[in-house]
């Protein structure tokens, strides 16, 4: 089955998508370092490289799902007027629905934070919904955590959302099961090596800090910390599982670890590890690590979009070997 792929990133969906047996005919992003890591990864076809919402639908290959992780902007029409197009105009969202109005795909998977649900309100979520069913799509949705449901020990909790043109696939469809964690967080991060990157390193006024409220000498090198300035120190109580990754490195949000007696932000291969990605993808060192770690933070834990691909997979499988059967007859 053909994937279309927006808000591509450095192709963590087109992985788990591709993995679980679809074929990626169109992939699109806008931010130019993420393009030299996806083109470096993936073959035909490369990024086509640019605004989104420049992207004239008409000019598309034909494909059987659309998948993407959308930014959450403000529907700030939420309420006021009726139709999708008017209650998503301005947002990032309308232009998937323009894409899967024209097109009518058989599927669309879409991922975004868990915040999502409830912002403004609820009315975010359900204008969503409301959206994609007007489009003539049965939806199911659901909170999926990485470290519950693909043995990827980061504790990254995601709504997907997942949406079918025909009753029969959707009835058929259930999101996977969770699994067992066998996995530690510190089995993908290598303590001790030598040739890091010095930008990895804690320095200046936090460290300083940390030093002087907390002293180095006395934090574990088994437990992920976080500092804020306003809360001091802080760290995380399950030691096996890596918090959150988020995008940008140095925010109050990003987890530091003790390495031989010295602080540090988690390295880029660290970091891929910890969503799942493949030990051979590459990350090309013109990539500045700030980039590196955005393309980290602002991916997906592939497993988890690769065991969601499978349902979706099966779903439309049953009908497909049915047919198949009945033309044999």
């Amino acid at each position: 089955m053909r994937c279309l792929d927006l808000f591509a990133g450095v192709g963590g969906i087109r992985l788990g998508m591709e993995g679980a047996g679809f074929h990626t005919v169109f992939s699109n992003d806008f931010n130019k370092w993420s393009r030299i890591t996806f083109d470096a990864n993936h073959s035909e076809p490369k990024m086509t490289f640019g605004d989104v919402t420049k992207i004239d639908e008409t000019t598309l290959p034909e494909f059987d799902v659309l998948v993407g992780g959308f930014p959450c902007q403000a529907f700030s029409s939420i309420g006021a007027r009726k139709g999708f197009e008017d209650k998503t105009k301005g947002t990032l969202f309308f232009d998937m629905l323009r894409i899967m109005k024209h097109h009518k795909p058989r599927m669309a998977l879409m991922e975004n934070v868990r915040g999502l649900i409830n912002h403004e309100k609820g009315e975010t979520f359900k204008t969503i919904l409301e959206s994609l069913e007007e489009l003539g799509y049965h939806v199911h949705w659901k909170l999926l955590k990485s470290t519950t449901h693909c043995n990827i020990p980061q504790m990254r909790t995601r709504v997907f959302i997942v949406s079918f043109r025909d009753k029969e696939d959707y009835d058929r469809f259930e999101f996977p099961n969770e699994i067992p964690l066998t996995t530690s967080a510190w089995d993908l991060i290598e303590l001790g090596r030598k040739d890091l990157d010095d930008k990895l390193w804690i320095r200046g006024a936090t460290l300083d800090k940390i030093e002087r409220e907390n002293g180095v000498a006395t934090l574990d090198e088994g437990k992920f910390y976080f500092y804020r300035y306003d809360r001091g120190l802080n760290y995380i109580r399950t030691p096996d599982q890596c918090p959150t990754l988020v995008a940008t490195i140095g925010s109050s949000q990003t987890p530091f670890i003790l390495d031989s007696g010295r602080l540090r932000h988690l390295a880029g291969r660290e970091l891929f590890r910890l969503q799942g990605f493949p030990e051979d993808f590459i990350l090309p060192p013109e990539v500045p690590h700030t980039q590196i770690h955005f393309q980290a933070g602002n991916s997906v834990t592939v497993p988890l979009v690769k065991r969601i691909a499978e349902k979706m997979m099966e779903a439309c499988e049953v009908k497909r070997k049915s047919r198949a059967k009945a033309k044999a007859v």
